[in-house]
This record gives C-alpha cells, structure tokens and sequence, in this order.
C-alpha cells in the first residue's frame, strides 16, 4: 500500500520489536527501517513534458495528468528494481482503461508519460506487482492532485512480503474446499477451482500489516484492528472462508467487519462492483469461542478488519 514513513515504524524496526500472535507474521507487514524515509524531491524524476504537455484542455472538466512519478518499495524501505506498476483510470467521460505494466527502474523509480488521449482523468488507481510470487499486490486509488499536469505519489508504493503456509491441504479435488493455516493461526478453506489459475493454490501465502501503520486510506473505514494480504492476486469466482483468534484479544459477542481492498474486477456476493484500489465491506462477524470467522471473501489480496462499536 502506499504510505508515508512514520516515527513509530522506525523505532519498532530500529529497536528489533516484533509483536507476537497476528501481528508478527514473519518478516511481513509494512515496516520501514530508520533511515529509509521517502526519497527527497531531488532524487524523484522529472518528467520530460513541455509547456503545450502541461497545459490542461480547455474542455477537460477532470484532472490534467501528462505524467505521473512514484517509487517502488518493500516493506523495509528499499527500492524494488524491476517491480511493475500499471495503471487503472477513469476519463473524464467515464471511460475505464486498465494498462499494461511500467517497470520500475534501479532505485525503484516509475514514470508513467501519459498519452494525450487519455490525459483528462477523474480517477487513477495503481496495480503494484513484484516478480516475487511471495509478495501481495498492491492496489490503491490516489489522490487527485497533480501539479503543473503531473501527479507526482508522495508516498512509497510498498509491496509486501507474505509467508508460506505451516499447513497446507494436499490438493486434490480442485472443487472440493481445501484447508491452511498460518502462523498466528490464521486458517483460510478456498476451493482451488475458484482462484484465477487452480495451481496457485500452492503458492497462497500471508502477510499482515499492524494498523499502527496503516496508510490513511485503510484507517478512514473505522477502528482497524488488523489489516491482512494474501497472495498471488486472484479474484475468486466462489469466496473463501478466513478464520483467526479474536483480534486485539476481544472477548467473545465483540462485532467486526471485514472490508476488501478491489482488484482488478472484483465483484461481491451481493453484486457490488468495487473499483481497484477502493475498500468495501463484505462481511460482518463476532467473536464466538474465542475465535472470529469471516466468510464471503472475494478476493485474494488485501482485508482490513474493524471492529464494530
């Protein structure tokens, strides 16, 4: 997700803290190390764009993007050359176009020199992916800000890392539902047949976010207690079932709410389309026997899960 640095992230990482239980996955979640603040203006590219580039249509009501820059990291700051970003608009008339993949350079640089057709934009989201099949995808809708008719990303776009299952279900029956497990005792049951490609069923991994680092798109839906991301990227055509221990240690009748983070077309069970990058709710639980059971999951990517006052 994208994020800006924070005091907290350096001193967890700096002092070598890793919270037990849910939060402490692995070596996962979006931690940065202390010295890896977003890099300075000087060292972000520059667009090559003249004035008639930057100099808006008279007749775009939207935004004018001729270019947008924004940097590649992983989950402790540093650059991942060769990640791939695309971008996901929305036109000023309403035209949705999703294109195909800009690598990122040496220091983790992308710049997308937008063509002019498509410069009047009301929406831009990012796709960032990572050759690493152990990373999630991250999605994000970004704010509508450019300058001079570029939108340059202030934040990093982290990729995080995820973690292979300590259990996995022998595949079998690709219609049948299969088990895992991972540390933290997180369990998801997903039918193989209802990811994108069923082979990668063997290859779902997890990762996990302390909402103490949250970006602030993530923490507008409300008390966030735990923000999750599972890979490889899959929308699922028959939604899965995710289990945990009580987030926060809650007690037993305590309400949450889980919402997904919209991929590349996710639908829900109800037939809510959610754009990419965009948060929506897909099922609300409580805790019972000291564990939280959440059905309906759309997608395999980004969870971010509240609790419900």
């Amino acid at each position: 997700m994208i994020r800006a640095r924070s005091a907290r992230t350096q001193e967890l990482v700096g002092s070598g803290l890793v919270a037990s239980g849910l939060v402490g996955l692995g070596l996962v979640g979006l931690f940065v190390g202390s010295g890896c603040a977003p890099a300075s203006e000087a060292e972000r590219p520059v667009p090559a764009l003249s004035r008639a580039d930057r100099t808006p249509d008279p007749s775009c009501s939207a935004s004018w993007v001729a270019a947008l820059t924004v940097r590649v990291v992983d989950e402790e700051g540093r650059a991942l050359p060769g990640a791939r970003v695309a971008p996901c608009t929305t036109s000023g008339d309403g035209v949705s176009t999703c294109l195909l993949p800009i690598d990122a350079d040496a220091e983790g640089w992308v710049v997308w020199n937008v063509e002019p057709s498509m410069r009047c934009l009301a929406r831009v989201a990012l796709r960032g992916l990572s050759s690493d099949a152990q990373r999630a995808t991250t999605y994000v809708a970004l704010p509508m800000r450019p300058v001079n008719g570029v939108l340059d990303v202030e934040d990093d776009l982290v990729i995080v890392a995820t973690e292979d299952a300590i259990e996995r279900e022998r595949l079998g029956d690709a219609s049948a539902p299969h088990a895992l497990r991972f540390r933290g005792d997180v369990s998801l049951t997903v039918r193989p047949d209802a990811l994108d490609e069923p082979e990668a069923y063997e290859r779902i991994g997890l990762g996990t976010l302390d909402p103490a680092d949250a970006p602030a798109s993530v923490l507008e839906v409300g008390d966030t207690s735990l923000v999750l991301a599972l890979s490889p990227d899959s929308e699922l055509v028959e939604p899965a079932m995710l289990s945990m221990p009580a987030p926060d240690g809650a007690p037993d009748g305590t309400a949450f709410e889980a919402h997904v983070v919209g991929g590349l077309y996710t639908t829900l069970a109800d037939g809510r389309v959610v754009e990419e990058g965009a948060l929506a709710s897909f099922a609300r639980a409580s805790v019972s026997g000291g564990r939280l059971v959440l059905p309906g999951l759309p997608r395999l990517g980004w969870i971010v899960i509240t609790r419900v006052r």
